[in-house]
C-alpha cells in the first residue's frame, strides 16, 4: 500500500542514514519514557534488524499506549523549525506513534522567525497503527536543489530494498524553497516488509 502527501518539511539525513540498509549502523531511539530527547539522535541512522557480525537486534518496542514526548535542539544552535519538526515525525513513526504536537521558541537568542534553538514535541498512538513493528520511517533530503517526485520515490524504494522491505508510505517537502508542480527537496518515507 502507497500514499502520496505533501508536506513542507526539511530534514538533513546523514550519510550513515543512506547507509542503514547495510546493516552496520547501531540504533539510537529515544526511550519513550524518557522527557527529553538529544538533539543528537538521529532514528534515520538506525539498524533495522541486522548488525554487521550477523547477531539479530531485539524487536523493536511495542508501540506506546500513553502519550509522551521530549525536546529537540541544544537551546544555543539556530535550526529550521521545519528540521525539527521532521525530527520528531521520525522519531514518533519509529516507535509506532503519530506527531500529535510540535511547538517551537520563537524567541531563541539570535534565531529569526523560522528559526528556533528549541522545539518540544508529543507523539500518541497511532490512529492508524503501521501493519509491523518492524517498520520504519526516514528522511531523504537534497538540501536546496528540487527533485522529481518519481526520483524520490525511487530513492526511497531503492533504499526499502535494501533491508527486504517495501515503500508504505511517501511524503514529499520543500522546507522553505518554491519548487516546480510535482517536484520536491525532501521525502519522509516509511518502509514495511
Amino acid at each position: 500500500m502507497r500514499s502520496f502527501c505533501t508536506m513542507g518539511l526539511l530534514f538533513t539525513l546523514s550519510i550513515p542514514g543512506l547507509l542503514a540498509g547495510t546493516g552496520c549502523i547501531s540504533p539510537e531511539l529515544p526511550d519513550p519514557d524518557s522527557d527529553t530527547v538529544s538533539a543528537g539522535v538521529e532514528s534515520a541512522d538506525a539498524d533495522h534488524g541486522s548488525s554487521c557480525d550477523g547477531d539479530k537486534l531485539p524487536p523493536p518496542p511495542p508501540p506506546p499506549e500513553t502519550c509522551w514526548g521530549g525536546e529537540l535542539g541544544d537551546g544555543l544552535t539556530c535550526v529550521y523549525g521545519v528540521e525539527l519538526k521532521d525530527q520528531a515525525y521520525i522519531t514518533c513513526r519509529n516507535q509506532g506513534a503519530d506527531l500529535a504536537m510540535f511547538d517551537y521558541e520563537r524567541d531563541s537568542p539570535g534565531c529569526t522567525g523560522i528559526t528556533t534553538a528549541r522545539a518540544f514535541y508529543e507523539c500518541c498512538p497511532a490512529a492508524e497503527p503501521l501493519p509491523s513493528p518492524a517498520c520504519w520511517t526516514s528522511k531523504i533530503d537534497h538540501g536546496d536543489v528540487c527533485q522529481p517526485v518519481q526520483t524520490l520515490d525511487e530513492e526511497a524504494s531503492a533504499l526499502c530494498a535494501e533491508t527486504g522491505q517495501q515503500l508504505f508510505h511517501i511524503g514529499y517537502g520543500t522546507g522553505v524553497l518554491l519548487c516546480p508542480e510535482a517536484s520536491a527537496t525532501s521525502a519522509l518515507f516509511t518502509c514495511c516488509p
